[in-house]
């Protein structure tokens, strides 16, 4: 059970379920050097992807999300494709549909919900979980860097060569058939 969040392809924000392999995308094209809040939430059933607050992703989806066996950031299943550029403020919800219509993005770092399951600030110039439930392990010279921050003076950083965060399985991951927000 492997589950892919925020993959990337010809340029759009999307996600991978290897369960049933199926990929949906939005339409937001990625520009260099640009922060963007992307978001993934089911909400009864429902799949939307979000980016800057604007749905534009809407697809039914009841399927059932099981434990990944590693749960992927910064590259895809079996490391065949890096991401090129920073990430901050990763948050997965498990229960709670954040959002369910357009938004305004958040202009400060986010901080932990009630079911709250993984929380990647990267603002203290280390890399570890601020909900205290995951264990991450760096791939490639991935690392926690100064030269971009969207918040807090720091941000994660992947070169596109062979870098990646992995999270070993845990059953909190098990974002199941229920609503969820990341």
């Amino acid at each position: 059970n492997e589950f892919q969040l925020f993959r990337h392809s010809n340029g759009k924000f999307g996600y991978y379920n290897a369960t049933v392999a199926a990929s949906q995308y939005g339409t937001t094209s990625i520009l260099a050097n640009t922060w963007y809040h992307v978001a993934l939430v089911r909400a009864s059933g429902t799949t939307k992807i979000y980016v800057n607050g604007t749905a534009e992703m809407t697809v039914a989806d009841s399927r059932s999300i099981a434990s990944p066996s590693t749960l992927y950031i910064g590259s895809t299943i079996g490391g065949t494709q890096y991401l090129s550029g920073y990430l901050s403020n990763i948050n997965v919800i498990k229960g709670t549909a954040k959002y369910t219509g357009n938004f305004s993005a958040p202009a400060t770092p986010v901080t932990a919900h009630a079911n709250t399951k993984l929380l990647l600030n990267f603002t203290n110039a280390a890399i570890f979980d601020n909900a205290m439930i995951n264990d991450l392990e760096t791939v490639g010279n991935a690392q926690v860097s100064t030269v971009q921050s969207k918040f807090g003076g720091s941000s994660m950083y992947f070169d596109g060569s062979g870098d990646a965060l992995y999270a070993s399985s845990n059953p909190a991951l098990a974002l199941g058939a229920g609503n969820f927000t990341v």
